[in-house]
């Protein structure tokens, strides 16, 4: 299964192999309730970046600061963060949910999950699917900001007539990567 979940969309895909911004809004809203309204497209522009960093910056530590011109030092915990979003990061399930009901299948049944795109970044949804599939570790060693642009261009080359010779050795050559990064 891949779950793609990153720039204001959501995807999950089942794969049968044989032989991919809400969450910043959130964030937006909450500094702006906190700080005042916003109306400057400039300063809107700068808010937009300050969250998305903020957001980031959660990923990997218990809490950011929020530091933008023209607004006070806001400091935000993963916490919080995650209280802001909780109704949003349980709807990341329903189509995981929906895709399992279509194919008449449970989480038992998905050997792997792949999560891709930038919000899979955020500990909390790696936790909601970890726990979805029994505590199986979802799969995040695809880079999410080169998920799309890899798919893309495996599809281009397949419409171009490069299938199946020019693919199988983009395809072999990431099993080479990935085989020098586990050894």
């Amino acid at each position: 299964m891949v779950v793609d979940l990153g720039g204001g969309t959501l995807d999950v895909s089942l794969l049968s192999v044989q032989g991919g911004m809400f969450v910043t809004m959130r964030l937006v809203d909450h500094v702006i309730a906190t700080a005042g309204d916003v109306r400057d497209p400039d300063q809107l522009q700068k808010l937009f970046q300050g969250v998305e960093k903020a957001k980031l910056e959660l990923t990997d530590n218990q809490w950011a600061l929020i530091n933008i011109d023209d607004f006070p030092t806001m400091n935000i915990t993963r916490e919080q963060f995650e209280s802001i979003n909780a109704d949003l990061f349980l709807k990341v399930l329903d189509p995981v949910r929906r895709v399992l009901d279509v194919v008449k299948g449970t989480a038992d049944d998905v050997d792997e999950v792949v999560l891709v795109g930038g919000s899979t970044r955020v500990p909390r949804i790696r936790a909601l699917i970890r726990d979805f599939f029994g505590g199986m570790e979802p799969n995040v060693g695809v880079n999410p900001d080169l998920a799309v642009t890899t798919g893309v261009a495996l599809q281009a080359g397949i419409i171009g007539g490069a299938w199946p010779l020019q693919v199988s050795a983009i395809e072999q050559r990431n099993r080479n990567i990935e085989k020098i990064h586990l050894e």
